[in-house]
């Protein structure tokens, strides 16, 4: 028989990948049982230590939340107020649960696998349900456990606030949590099967804004039926979105998951060597940046005017292109603003902290000019001059949009207005910082354990936290007296100047370290004391430039 007459022979038929990766994944289970026993005890003594945390600071307020519904010693005009907003603040605090796990699956999803399986698994044909399900599984299971467990702790505190049965509030708030963080994993998985924020996501909000409903119902914002509906309703919900998120686990990309396991190896680093910013920076990296505008101020002309506008320009240019930390700033000065305004002392800390925060968003070029010296390296200013100009900007904002309401809401906020100063240098501080010393990562050793990291935190937030014990006693007494006394505003300028000279001198030493100690010297810097051609191109003898 020659080869043409010979039978051909029909191509093998495909094993289906669930059957042909059964046996690799079999495998991989034995190989990996002691990994995942040490994996489990990690995790209980994980738990155990969140019960002991729990049954340590948790369970006393609860037992007093208890004993308050009996005495009803909660009950007042406090608790009316909060009952009052209640309606609104609940269902908008749900409806933003959804909203942040979306923002965080962007960098970190509930769909989780480890780095060896995003290297080694992947690429190859292996059977994606087996693989992901299990991570989602557990993801389900924790939030939506967490959740219940917030929203029944939610509910026994407003059952403290009103008199009513404590079974229902307890169930309520159970209920509500549990569909709200059900919801939240739903919205993460689709997030990381789609990528960004699909179409299909504004669900998800409404949702969640239901389920808190019952809890409202329970406290007597809304009629029972409107609560026992609501809870159905989210209920029924919930469980159709873990079913569509079931669903899409496993066609979620394997390019997600591997830069996601990625930036968890990064981040655990980070977190090791308690460097904040890298951690940050890895977050945001592995987010992405948002689109970028295409227009932005016209660039200053030529001139002394020119030479001051110059680095506001820039850093506006910066800002425009993410527009995300305008929106953070204006919502945390707007907070400021409004705690100042309250006769209260804890509200007047709390628009201390805001307004740093607020300030700390619009330094945001400064602190990338910080942790990069070449960005700079052509601009004809001495480091501690070239700090102060970051602060032109940030300033100037806050100034404006906060003078309206400084006046309408009076209080606390027209002092606050007069500390903008030193909360920028204060920002500006933070952001020239420069990298942990190692010093304080090691720390010492005392009878309550290592200072290193109180130590590293304390160096991280030391502008905020100078500033704000500097102006603290100055808010404090304007809310506590109902006016400002007349020293307070000589003290905010005093600090703020004085925060400018702590921004310029760490700005100095950053320039002057390992990294960047030649350019630092008199006369090194670009238009130091070189001719105008030098300082146009950014040339020297010596300097970031030149090196």
């Amino acid at each position: 028989m020659t080869s043409a007459e010979a039978p051909r022979q029909a191509p093998p038929t495909p094993e289906p990948a669930a059957a042909a990766s059964a046996g690799a994944l079999a495998y991989l289970r034995e190989r990996r049982a002691p990994g995942r026993r040490a994996g489990r005890g990690n995790t209980a003594y994980t738990l155990y230590c969140v019960l002991l945390v729990t049954a340590v600071w948790g369970v006393p307020y609860l037992a007093a939340a208890l004993r308050a519904a009996q005495d009803g010693s909660w009950q007042g005009p406090a608790a009316d107020r909060v009952l009052h907003l209640l309606p609104v603040a609940g269902p908008v605090l749900c409806a933003l649960l959804p909203l942040a796990a979306a923002r965080r699956a962007r960098w970190r999803g509930p769909v989780r696998v480890d780095p060896p399986t995003a290297a080694w698994l992947l690429p190859h044909p292996v059977a994606r349900r087996a693989l992901l399900l299990p991570s989602f599984r557990r993801a389900a299971a924790l939030w939506g456990g967490a959740g219940a467990a917030a929203g029944a702790a939610a509910g026994l505190v407003l059952h403290a606030l009103r008199p009513g049965p404590w079974w229902a509030a307890l169930l309520a708030g159970a209920c509500g949590g549990g569909a709200a963080g059900c919801l939240a994993t739903a919205a993460g998985v689709v997030t990381q099967r789609h990528g960004g924020v699909p179409r299909t996501l504004p669900w998800a909000p409404p949702l969640a804004a239901v389920a808190a409903l019952p809890l409202v119902a329970a406290a007597g914002g809304a009629p029972a039926w409107a609560g026992a509906a609501a809870a159905a309703l989210a209920t029924a919900g919930a469980a159709a979105a873990l079913t569509a998120a079931r669903r899409a686990a496993p066609a979620i990309p394997a390019r997600v998951l591997r830069e996601q396991a990625a930036a968890a190896v990064r981040l655990a680093a980070a977190g090791y060597a308690l460097d904040l910013r890298l951690a940050a920076a890895t977050v945001r990296a592995a987010r992405g940046r948002a689109p970028v505008a295409r227009r932005g101020p016209p660039p200053p002309r030529r001139g002394r005017p020119a030479a001051l506008l110059l680095v506001p320009w820039r850093d506006a240019t910066g800002l425009l292109r993410e527009p995300s930390r305008l929106l953070w700033a204006a919502l945390w000065w707007a907070a400021a603003l409004a705690c100042a305004s309250l006769p209260h002392p804890a509200a007047a800390l709390a628009a201390l902290v805001a307004g740093c925060a607020g300030a700390s968003q619009l330094a945001e070029p400064a602190r990338l000019e910080g942790d990069d010296m070449r960005r700079s390296a052509a601009l004809p200013w001495p480091p501690g001059s070239l700090a102060l100009r970051h602060g032109l900007l940030p300033g100037a904002l806050l100034l404006l949009t906060g003078l309206p309401a400084a006046v309408v809401l009076g209080g606390g906020a027209p002092l606050l207005l007069a500390g903008v100063p030193a909360l920028v240098c204060a920002a500006l501080v933070q952001s020239y910082r420069g990298a942990v010393p190692t010093r304080l990562l090691i720390g010492s050793e005392t009878p309550l354990g290592n200072t290193g990291p109180v130590q590293v935190l304390l160096w991280a937030f030391r502008g905020p936290l100078a500033v704000s014990a500097a102006l603290g006693p100055a808010l404090v007494a304007t809310a506590s007296r109902g006016a400002t006394p007349p020293a307070a505003w000589a003290l905010a300028p005093a600090v703020g100047a004085a925060a400018a000279w702590w921004a310029q001198r760490t700005a100095y030493r950053l320039r002057s370290g390992p990294a960047g100690r030649t350019g630092a010297r008199r006369g090194a810097w670009p238009g130091g004391r070189y001719p105008l051609a030098s300082r146009r191109h950014g040339m020297g003898r010596s300097g970031p430039t030149a090196e």
